[in-house]
């Protein structure tokens, strides 16, 4: 699900960043970026069902603690770049941290 429309300059930030993805490790770490970006946005916006997103700020360490039984290996590094490079942007929260912008779709997936 993407919530949000990629324009071109979108398209060629995330393709000029696949371009420097060194070996097809890097590609399997992007994968599994894009897999837990799927029901998350850059922007807020509205999900499938009309519903808002809902704001779910997290720091770069937060993602890879969230994808580590995935892989145990993915950097920080890897996961800033994914995310600078995918348009998320910087937030601060109350706080006064500051954190990935990010909005999650909330509804539990539905299979017809």
């Amino acid at each position: 699900m993407n919530y949000h429309e990629l324009t071109p300059q979108d398209r060629e930030r995330i393709e000029r960043w696949k371009e420097t993805l060194g070996c097809s490790e890097d590609e399997m770490l992007a994968k599994l970026l894009d897999a837990y970006c799927q029901t998350r946005s850059p922007l807020p916006g509205k999900n499938l069902q009309g519903n808002d997103l809902v704001p779910e700020p997290k720091s770069t360490t937060e993602i890879c603690d969230d994808l580590m039984e995935m892989e145990d290996t993915i950097s920080t590094s890897f996961v800033y770049d994914y995310m600078e490079a995918h348009g998320y942007g910087f937030t601060t929260t109350e706080d006064g941290k500051l954190r990935w912008g990010i909005w999650r779709d909330m509804s539990p997936i539905q299979i017809e």
